[in-house]
């Protein structure tokens, strides 16, 4: 009996998840009592000794919901996984014609001017964890970064940067006071968000600079991307491009950037802007020049060959690369975290290489030439490799 009442609770726990369904303990226990009624089982009363017991063997626990999703939506998951994987399939036969240097991935990704994680230490018991940032507005608000990566997990020196400006734009006064970035390329626009006026810009002085003669660009179904005029307005170079359009709805899935690359560009801003506060260095996070000299720094960082792998696996587990076919195992690699912030070097190292005198505190270990800096030494004195030739394997 009792068996039947926890095989027919399983099979309605298991239906409501498949329908992404909230379930809490009070439904289980419904669940078994209904189960109870075809059984007739007298003493049992799916009590909460019953309803642990059942959680505990089936590894059921209580999760924070990260998504809320439409039923329309999951009875069209299927199709967009078929979807998904009929593109890649027809990609990896069209994309491979040009060779993995030749085959670039660009997408756009929103950054708040403040981004923090959303976990800390805190007591045991504590009902009300607070945390403290400089602006809470800044938490809120955002720009948008656009670089590119290669199949070959090579990521390209230069980006486009969207910041958020109430007019829509820089004004005289702004644009001769703004950080000069030699990687990067910055626009305005109202919200934030990259507009169609902003992809000319993008595709002259981020993306034809450093593509070959023939290159295949792999991008989401924004309907900028097909609009041959801003491409024709654009290429100064007399260069041939061929887009590969990834279907609505499935970037998630299939998309190199979106798949394995945003996550961990997000992680380093995290740490660091926790650590700008928790250490009250002297930077405002949320201004135009801290955002624009961040950015700039980081994919400066981003771009050391030793990262290549990790670039890499964004192909790999979207499913654009075959390791027999493409000769190359990926193997292990660190995420730029946990080289210059959390590895082995970095937690041992508490001094900073250039400091003279009294040195100050470590800060990051550069993924160029491995040297630990301070703050100071890192970002005010902006600490840039433009050489290939600086990278300390």
């Amino acid at each position: 009996m009792l068996r039947t009442i926890w095989n027919q609770t399983v099979s309605k726990f298991l239906d409501a998840k498949q329908q992404r369904l909230i379930v809490h303990d009070i439904d289980i226990r419904r669940w078994a009592m209904v189960a109870n009624k075809s059984v007739g089982c007298e003493r049992f009363r799916a009590s909460r000794t019953w309803v642990a017991a059942f959680k505990e063997a089936n590894g059921i626990v209580s999760r924070k919901i990260t998504r809320f999703v439409t039923r329309s939506s999951i009875d069209n998951e299927t199709e967009l996984m078929a979807s998904a994987e009929t593109f890649v399939v027809d990609a990896r036969r069209f994309l491979w014609s040009f060779g993995t240097s030749h085959v670039k991935n660009s997408d756009q990704s929103g950054f708040n001017r403040e981004l923090h994680t959303g976990r800390t230490l805190d007591f045991k018991g504590v009902k009300n964890v607070q945390a403290q940032v400089q602006q809470i507005s800044a938490t809120t608000h955002s720009y948008t970064i656009m670089p590119i990566v290669s199949a070959s997990g090579v990521l390209e020196p230069f980006m486009l940067v969207v910041i958020q400006e109430p007019s829509g734009d820089f004004g005289p006064r702004v644009k001769q006071g703004l950080f000069q970035a030699p990687n990067l390329v910055v626009r305005a626009s109202k919200s934030g968000k990259m507009e169609k006026r902003h992809l000319v810009d993008f595709y002259r002085e981020v993306f034809f600079p450093t593509a070959g003669g023939r290159t295949a660009l792999l991008v989401d179904s924004w309907p900028a991307f097909t609009d041959a005029t801003l491409l024709e307005e654009a290429n100064l170079y007399d260069k041939e491009v061929e887009f590969a359009i990834i279907p609505a709805g499935t970037t998630g899935l299939i998309q190199p950037f979106d798949v394995y690359g945003f996550r961990p560009w997000k992680c380093f801003f995290r740490h660091i802007q926790d650590q700008v506060v928790l250490h009250d260095l002297p930077v405002v996070l949320h201004q135009r020049n801290s955002i624009i000299k961040l950015q700039s720094l980081a994919l400066n960082q981003f771009c050391a060959p030793r990262f290549v792998p990790m670039w890499r696996y964004g192909w790999k587990k979207a499913g654009y690369l075959d390791e027999a076919a493409d000769h190359e195992k990926l193997g292990e690699f660190l995420t730029p975290v946990q080289f210059c912030f959390t590895g082995q070097e970095s937690i041992a190292a508490d001094e900073c290489f250039e400091c003279e005198g009294e040195p100050l505190l470590h800060f990051i270990t550069c993924s160029w030439c491995k040297r630990c800096l301070c703050f100071e030494h890192f970002f005010v004195d902006f600490h840039y490799h433009s050489e290939a030739t600086d990278f300390e394997q």
